[in-house]
C-alpha cells in the first residue's frame, strides 16, 4: 500500500512523507482525527508501483 506518514520512525530514517508498505508486513496502523490535507503533493493516481488498486482515495 501506498502511504502517507504523519509521524514515527521508518527504516529511511524520514519521519514524514509518502511509503511504500507490504500488507503482509504491515503490524499496525493508527486513524487520527487530524484534518486530511488530501490530495498531498506527490499523489499519483494510478500508480504504477501497485500491482492490484482496489481502491484510490
Amino acid at each position: 500500500m501506498r502511504v502517507w506518514q504523519v509521524r514515527g520512525g521508518s527504516v529511511s530514517k524520514e519521519r514524514t512523507g509518502w511509503k511504500l508498505l507490504r500488507l503482509d508486513e504491515a503490524f499496525g496502523a493508527n486513524v487520527t482525527n487530524e484534518k486530511s490535507e488530501a490530495p498531498r503533493n506527490g499523489y499519483k493516481r494510478g500508480d504504477k508501483a501497485m500491482r492490484l488498486i482496489d481502491c484510490e482515495v
